[in-house]
């Protein structure tokens, strides 16, 4: 370049190429340009109210329908209602995500569907069990020695009942007894007075110990303990003493009987006669009506 002449001359003239530029420069204007990006953009998330958010930033906040498995699930099951109680508890997994009387109930409709006849069993049958799975995956991490991804676990109390009944549906009764059992232990210590003499009937049952979840149902009973004994007759927790109660207590047949009536559609045109058992009034049902005991 001839003395006198600048740089700039020189590049208009075609002497020299452009001034180099740094590469380092550039990636680091690149990455404080990120990152701006990335800062403003969760200040902007901030601002904005829970309500409008997605999903999945609200999933930690509240439950959109608490009480699902009490004020729902329940009486759904009972009524026989099982294509309406998994469409319901489908919503709720997808919608929520956290509660596993979702995975549960679920399963529950999905089984009592797959034990009526028609095509349509078999599939009700599989879904059960991919349910069944997935309830066991979220108690453990996907370890069924509680030794799994803590990200897939949910923090619960009673998840020893939840894998007891996940593994029930998987066909693995001897380690859902012993889950069972488990979860009995930490309910006994926990004290009668505070869990109810039906819950300890049910985890009993579910334990192995058929009389002692015999003679705790009758307390229940007699106690007005059963908030609505048309669910005690057909709660799964008795289904391996469910003959027993059938044959043994007046109280579980008459309740029994009146639920399958009501599933099946019968109409009652009069009252009937009264009938009680310790001093708590028993419906009867029709079947039952002008007959003895």
């Amino acid at each position: 370049m001839p003395l006198g002449t600048t740089h700039r001359d020189a590049e208009r003239d075609g002497a020299i190429g452009p001034a180099p530029v740094d590469a380092r420069s550039f990636f680091v204007v690149l990455l404080v340009g990120v990152l701006c990006s990335s800062a403003a953009f969760v200040w902007t998330l901030s601002r904005v109210p829970a309500e409008t958010r997605p999903a999945a930033a609200t999933l930690a906040e509240s439950d959109p329908t608490p009480g699902w498995g009490q004020r729902y699930a329940r009486p759904a099951f009972t009524s026989g209602r099982y294509e309406e109680l998994a469409a319901s508890a489908h919503a709720r997994r997808r919608d929520w995500g956290r509660d596993p009387e979702a995975w549960l109930f679920g399963a529950f409709a999905h089984e009592a569907m797959a034990d009526q006849p028609g095509l349509r069993a078999m599939k009700h049958r599989a879904t059960a069990e991919r349910l069944w799975a997935e309830l066991l995956a979220i108690t453990t991490g996907g370890d069924v020695d509680g030794d799994g991804d803590a990200d897939l676990r949910l923090p619960l109390r009673n998840e020893a009942y939840l894998q007891g009944w996940a593994l029930t549906g998987l066909g693995r009764p001897v380690m859902a007894r012993e889950r069972f059992g488990s979860f009995l232990d930490q309910t006994r210590s926990r004290g009668k007075e505070r869990i109810g003499a039906y819950n300890l009937a049910c985890y009993s049952a579910l334990a192995g110990e058929h009389a002692d979840a015999v003679r705790l149902w009758r307390v229940s009973l007699q106690t007005g303990q059963i908030g609505d004994p048309r669910w005690g007759s057909v709660d799964p927790d008795f289904d391996e003493i469910r003959r027993e109660l059938w044959n043994s207590d007046l109280a579980y047949r008459a309740w029994r009987l009146l639920v399958e009536e009501e599933r099946a559609g019968a109409v009652r045109s009069r009252r009937g006669p009264r009938w009680f058992q310790n001093g708590t009034e028993i419906p009867l049902p029709q079947s039952l009506r002008g007959g003895s005991y």
